[in-house]
């Protein structure tokens, strides 16, 4: 379940025109503009037993702050976003995906160096029987 979500969301976001999509936070500033996959989670629904809720945070990571780094990381997540559906859900291979939330953040790099980013949110509901 886990290695499916990971698989389903990667595939979709290397499907489109992002460039690298990476499954770790790069160390290397060059590598930035960048999207990283992170690592699911998974939690059971609260509408039945027998169906859990995967979800994992896709990071949109910015370059460091420029004139134009900024709005280039917003419209880099927004074409996230409407890869995902907007606010539809989007299949990738057997999953449904949504993003559930978007939120603003700074990753934090080996020697100080702070990376604007946004986190998305990516959440999908399978049957366990």
């Amino acid at each position: 379940m886990l290695t499916d979500m990971r698989r389903a969301v990667a595939e979709l976001l290397r499907g489109q025109q992002f460039g690298e999509v990476y499954e770790y936070v790069p160390s290397d500033v060059a590598a930035y503009p960048c999207i990283v996959v992170g690592r699911p989670g998974a939690r059971p629904s609260d509408e039945a037993t027998v169906v859990f809720n995967i979800f994992l945070d896709v990071y949109v990571c910015g370059r460091p702050q420029s004139d134009d780094a900024q709005e280039e990381l917003d419209k880099t997540a927004d074409a996230v976003w409407q890869t995902f559906g907007g606010t539809r859900t989007r299949r990738s291979g057997e999953l449904v995906l949504s993003v559930t939330e978007v939120v603003a953040s700074v990753i934090a790099l080996a020697g100080n160096q702070n990376i604007p980013a946004y986190e998305l949110t990516v959440e999908s509901a399978i049957t366990t029987c």
